[in-house]
């Protein structure tokens, strides 16, 4: 959106970067919100965009996990982070498939990842 602020158009390279750094810290709300704008915008994603939003949400699974401490109480809370990330992921490949990139052995690792 900044970048549009100032004129700038955005390609799949720059929404790639993007992506990339949300599968660095473990944002996928924000990757899938990205994948969002890219539709609106007319920007084709590629396998690596798909396969970068997984990894956001393997990465965000990781870090929500880690910080349950497996307490019986936490349990029911696992289970209700578990079942966001699985419909993050479900999501991520819905998009995929509409878009008709090829699923290559990355992304197939990601979504096993998720």
């Amino acid at each position: 959106k900044e970048m549009r602020i100032l004129g700038i158009e955005a390609d799949v390279m720059a929404y790639g970067a993007i992506l990339h750094l949300c599968s660095a810290r473990g944002q996928a709300e924000r990757a899938l919100n990205i994948l969002e704008e890219m539709r609106i915008m007319e920007v084709k994603p590629t396998t690596l965009c798909f396969t970068a939003a997984l990894k956001s949400i393997a990465k965000s699974h990781q870090i929500a996990i880690r910080f349950e401490n497996g307490a019986t109480k936490k349990n029911r809370k696992r289970q209700l982070v578990a079942a966001h990330h699985g419909n993050l992921a479900r999501e991520v490949l819905s998009l995929a498939e509409n878009a008709e990139v090829d699923l290559d052995d990355g992304f197939i690792s990601a979504l096993i990842s998720c």
